[in-house]
């Protein structure tokens, strides 16, 4: 049985450009602006 973690435990990634948060997200696309992100490049997100 896996380890369920806290919600803290999750980084907050945000878009850059409209700072929606991107958490949980089925595709690396803002659903808000529709940037496109990566999750583990600052220059796309911010972490």
């Amino acid at each position: 049985m896996q380890k369920q973690l806290p919600d803290e435990a999750v980084p907050a990634v945000y878009c850059r450009r409209c700072g929606y948060q991107l958490v949980g997200l089925p595709e690396n696309r803002c659903p808000e602006c529709r940037r496109i992100f990566h999750p583990v490049d600052e220059t796309t997100c911010s972490l």
